[in-house]
């Protein structure tokens, strides 16, 4: 459960940085607002008593990015997605992994593999921003692909980022 919550840290970080970098948009919402969205998601968590809802406005609040540099979400995506990386070999290696099952088995492997290639982008995307001679503006588009997820598991749904050199910058 920890490798999938690092997992899904590590893309959502990857994502926000990629948008902030200009590389990605989000995709055009024509009949909701943000809040509406966020209702039809979270509305049905209010029945519970804990834990508590969290109204739209802290939200909005805990989630936007004011003074939050691209790198500092990119190095924060690498971070997490190392994490997956050691959590899968510490759970192979741990008393419970000799008794995983064969699709666990590749539902593990599908995530370190999701990770190591999202590993080798992010080290490229960080180098581009930050490193000798750094751009503005990474040389790059973006692009995600799911084609490893789907090769591992009938539930693996993260992304693999693809950097195809921008010839344009």
């Amino acid at each position: 459960m920890q490798v999938e919550r690092m997992m899904c840290q590590g893309i959502l970080r990857m994502a926000m940085g990629l948008s902030q970098l200009g590389m990605i948009s989000a995709p055009p919402a024509p009949f909701n607002s943000h809040r509406e969205r966020y209702e039809q998601r979270f509305g049905c968590l209010r029945q519970l008593l804990r834990p508590e809802y969290l109204p739209y406005e802290e939200f909005a609040q805990a989630s936007r990015l004011d003074g939050v540099a691209p790198e500092q979400l990119l190095l924060g995506a690498y971070e997490s997605l190392m994490k997956v990386q050691s959590g899968i070999a510490a759970l192979l290696q741990s008393p419970a992994g000799k008794s995983i099952r064969e699709e666990q088995s590749k539902h593990l492997g599908g995530l370190g593999r999701i990770a190591a290639m999202n590993l080798m982008a992010l080290k490229l995307l960080i180098q581009s921003i930050t490193g000798p001679g750094a751009a503005a503006v990474p040389p790059f588009k973006a692009s995600w692909d799911f084609k490893v997820a789907l090769q591992h598991s009938d539930v693996l749904f993260y992304p693999c980022l693809h950097l195809k050199s921008d010839s344009k910058k």
